[in-house]
């Protein structure tokens, strides 16, 4: 009899433990998180409370053991990383992104960055651990690339150069006037006007950069010849000397003739008998400023002369101004001679350098 009585009881303790694991589980040892329930704003992640990091999450109370779990099973809708599982579509949490990546405060994977924490924030980016802003806020679209602060087009120089730049053979190359022609195409790259192929006007400039000044164009009132990359211009209007020289220099970059030789003087020679052989022509030479020291009308000193016989002589002490002398016979002809200056003749002009 007693022993029965033992066993019944013995049966009766068996059933109480039964029952006990019934509502705690048994298996708890190996899974904790069956044994408890975490805070509210928590989760259980083998067998540690975790911080909900989503704001997304429910953050109702939980009061009580997921039926899910009575077996000890962490709940299917929870991996063992954290992570709530993918059929969540209000976007990533804690954990739920692949390796190399991290979920940002929009709920998007986002490439992590190590070296600053995967903290940086949008617009900005890692550099040397520490977060900076992105040249145009990381916000260029798709087809575009930043260039100083804007987003620009891509394509041929990286999507476009700096004003004051054109793209040439993919490279940005300066273009100082805006003419359309890079700096080291251009002979004048501080003048639009002068660049490869633009019309020559009478100015003095070779303005289509051929090395030849003002060739074909038409200058008022004068025949236009080319010697050397220079231009000259033989004016039949008579003029003063100093009229002749004013309206040289009137028309840009002319002065008086000046002869740096006897190359340069035998051709101007040629050109005025071939033009007008019955007449004399003004050019550059003058002492106005001190008699007998000749000088060229911008001032510099003659280094070359080529007189007619006798000549210069300053008759009556009124001749400072020198012009190509016709006279009837070779080989004086067209020979220099001073005169009085305020005689008028035909005149050479020279564009300057």
């Amino acid at each position: 009899m007693r022993s029965g009585v033992t066993f019944a009881a013995r049966l009766g303790t068996l059933a109480a433990w039964v029952f006990i694991c019934a509502l705690w589980g048994c298996r708890a040892q190996g899974n904790p998180c069956a044994r408890f329930t975490c805070p509210s704003d928590q989760m259980c992640v083998e067998g540690d409370c975790f911080p909900r990091v989503d704001a997304r999450e429910d953050t109702s109370p939980d009061t009580s053991v997921d039926s899910s779990m009575s077996d000890g099973a962490i709940d299917s809708a929870v991996s063992v990383d954290g992570a709530v599982d993918s059929g969540d579509d209000t976007g990533c949490t804690f954990g739920s992104c692949p390796d190399g990546e991290r979920c940002d405060a929009t709920g998007t994977c986002v490439a992590e960055r190590d070296d600053c924490g995967g903290a940086c924030g949008p617009g900005t980016t890692c550099v040397d651990g520490r977060c900076v802003s992105e040249p145009c806020g990381g916000a260029c679209a798709i087809g575009t690339i930043c260039r100083d602060g804007v987003c620009v087009p891509e394509g041929a120089c990286g999507g476009g150069c700096p004003a004051g730049q054109l793209c040439v053979d993919d490279r940005c190359q300066v273009d100082g006037d805006g003419d359309g022609v890079v700096a080291s195409a251009d002979c004048n790259d501080a003048d639009a006007s002068v660049r490869p192929g633009a019309t020559e006007s009478c100015n003095g400039i070779d303005q289509d950069c051929d090395d030849r000044v003002d060739e074909g164009a038409t200058c008022r009132g004068c025949a236009q010849r080319n010697r050397e990359g220079r231009s000259y211009l033989f004016c039949g209007t008579v003029r003063s000397w100093i009229a002749a020289r004013d309206n040289c220099r009137s028309r840009g970059a002319y002065d008086l003739l000046k002869v740096d030789g006897r190359a340069e003087d035998d051709w101007a020679l040629n050109q005025v008998r071939t033009l007008d052989a019955s007449v004399h022509w003004w050019f550059g030479l003058n002492d106005r400023a001190s008699e007998g020291a000749y000088v060229w009308a911008d001032g510099t000193p003659a280094r070359y002369v080529n007189w007619s016989e006798g000549q210069p002589d300053d008759f009556r002490m009124n001749e400072d101004c020198a012009h190509l002398n016709r006279t009837l016979t070779p080989p004086g002809d067209f020979l220099w001679n001073d005169n009085r200056c305020d005689f008028e003749q035909k005149y050479v002009c020279e564009s300057t350098p």
